[in-house]
C-alpha cells in the first residue's frame, strides 16, 4: 500500500515511459528496470520540468541498461508458464498468457489472464503476476482493517503488503506498523483476517505466551484451526520475486 503523503506520476519523456515516485529523501534516482520501464525517485520539491531534463540527459545511459538486461538470460524455471496453476483466494485458477497489444493481468472466470505485448520478456507476465495479487490483497485488506481497529481500539499507521521468504507478517508495537505477506492471498478471506488480527494482536501482546493467546481467544475464536494449517504451509511467491531482482537494473544517482 501507499504510503499517505507520496505521490506517483507516469509521464513520457520522448519515447520512453517513466513512472515517478515523490519521497522523503535526500537524492534523485533514476532506474531501469527488467520489465523495460524506467522508474524515477525524487525528493518531494523536484518538478516534473527537471525529472523530464533529468531523464533525457541520460537516455544513452537508458538505452544501454535496457539493451544489456533484455540479453541477459531469464532463469525460466521460475518464471510463470502459461498453463500453470496457482491458488488465489483459496480456489485454483489456470495462468493464460497472451500475446497482444498492451500489457494487462485480470481474474476471468477459472483463469488468471497475463496479457503482455509481443516482444517484452516473459518476466513481464510474471511481474503483472505479483502486482494483480498485491491489488486484490490490498482491497481486502482495506475492507477489514477499519473493522478491526474499532473491534481491538487501537490504529495501524501503516500498512504493507510484502514478499516475505518464511513469515506470514510482522508487526511494530512503538510504530504501529504492520506488514502482511503477499502469499496470503492464495488463500481463503479467513486466513487474510487471521493473520491481520495476528499481527494487530502484538500491539498489545509483544510475545506469543498467555497472554497473546488469551487475546485472540477472545477477539477470534476458531484461530487455533487457522493457525494451525497455516503453519503447515509456506510462503513460495518468493522464488518468483526473487527471480525478478535477481534480473538486475541499471541505476543512476544524482
Amino acid at each position: 500500500m501507499t504510503r499517505p503523503g507520496l505521490k506517483t506520476k507516469r509521464l513520457k519523456v520522448d519515447d520512453l515511459w517513466v513512472k515517478v515516485l515523490w519521497k522523503d529523501i535526500k537524492h534523485m534516482y533514476l532506474r531501469v528496470k527488467p520489465v523495460d520501464e524506467v522508474h524515477v525517485t525524487a525528493p518531494p520539491y523536484v518538478s516534473l520540468k527537471q525529472i523530464e531534463g533529468f531523464v533525457r540527459k541520460r537516455k544513452r545511459w537508458v538505452r544501454k541498461w535496457q539493451k544489456k538486461i533484455k540479453a541477459k538470460p531469464f532463469p525460466l524455471k521460475n518464471c510463470l508458464e502459461d498453463g500453470q496453476k496457482h491458488l488465489f483466494l483459496g480456489r485454483s485458477y489456470r495462468v493464460c498468457i497472451k500475446r497482444a497489444k498492451g500489457a494487462r493481468a485480470e481474474i476471468r472466470g477459472e483463469q488468471i489472464l497475463l496479457q503482455i505485448p509481443q516482444d517484452a520478456s516473459p518476466i513481464l507476465a510474471a511481474e503483472l503476476f505479483l502486482n494483480l495479487y498485491s491489488s486484490h490483497l490490498k482491497k481486502i485488506l482495506e475492507g477489514l482493517l477499519p473493522i478491526w481497529q474499532e473491534r481491538l481500539g487501537t490504529h495501524v499507521n501503516r500498512l504493507t503488503i510484502k514478499v516475505m521468504k518464511s513469515r506470514w507478517g510482522s508487526a511494530s508495537a512503538r510504530t504501529k506498523r504492520i506488514s502482511i505477506c503477499l502469499d496470503i492471498v492464495r488463500f481463503s478471506k479467513e486466513f487474510i483476517e487471521y493473520v491481520l488480527v495476528h499481527e494487530m494482536a502484538h500491539f498489545f501482546e509483544r510475545n506469543h505466551g498467555p497472554g497473546f493467546k488469551a487475546f485472540m481467544d477472545e477477539s477470534l475464536p476458531g484461530w487455533r484451526a487457522l493457525d494451525k494449517e497455516l503453519r503447515k504451509q509456506s510462503p513460495i511467491l518468493y522464488n518468483l520475486k526473487y527471480s525478478l531482482s535477481e534480473q538486475g537494473q541499471g541505476q543512476f544517482k544524482k
